[in-house]
């Protein structure tokens, strides 16, 4: 009784009195925790309520300093930004260092545990890295990444983060540039990330 109680309040009241939630019904995949109430979330299907307007944009603005990768003493790079099961790609900007993409993503997310990886590529259209491809399923050179913890934004941020290695062998340097926003759709005034995550009871 305790946790439609409090699904009902939610709904009424809502979490956050300035960023509205739309509210639907959903399947978890894996064992997952009511926000409101941390009980476990039971059933097979339908266990719950859940918001799909909360979520991250990210805007991949620059990076600087990045490492040579093509005979010609350039890259040709493009950004992938993932969260959970969620790719999406930036266009590519050919034979630059030092790139400026300027594009938006959003991602729909529901899990502070989730990790965001935003990863750096030179794009490669050789015979070599099409021979790689389909050994190692990955055509492109790798120019650097970070992760980063869902859990440690809140609000609006503009970083520089340090390229990293993402194996020993791995050779990178220089950094990228994020604007993140942790925000609901069409709203103007934005709710930290722990108060916009919401999955309830149904």
């Amino acid at each position: 009784m305790h946790v439609y109680k409090k699904a009902l309040q939610a709904l009424i009241y809502p979490i956050s009195s300035t960023t509205p939630h739309d509210f639907h019904l959903w399947t978890a995949t894996s064992p997952t925790y009511c926000y409101e109430c941390e009980g476990l979330l039971w059933g097979i299907a339908r266990q719950g309520l859940r918001c799909s307007e909360c979520g991250i944009a990210i805007t991949v603005i620059c990076a600087q300093g990045l490492i040579a990768k093509d005979k010609s003493g350039t890259s040709d790079p493009y950004v992938t930004v993932q969260v959970g099961k969620t790719k999406k790609r930036t266009r590519t900007i050919t034979q630059d260092l030092n790139p400026v993409w300027n594009e938006k993503f959003f991602f729909e997310c529901h899990n502070s545990f989730e990790r965001m990886k935003v990863r750096v590529w030179d794009e490669d259209n050789d015979f070599k890295s099409k021979l790689r491809q389909k050994l190692t399923r990955e055509s492109d050179d790798f120019l650097g990444q970070t992760l980063i913890d869902v859990r440690t934004l809140s609000g609006e941020m503009d970083v520089w983060y340090n390229l990293e290695k993402r194996t020993d062998k791995s050779a990178v340097s220089g950094a990228v540039r994020l604007h993140i926003n942790v925000e609901i759709k069409g709203e103007e005034k934005v709710a930290s990330y722990h108060i916009q995550y919401t999955c309830l009871h149904e």
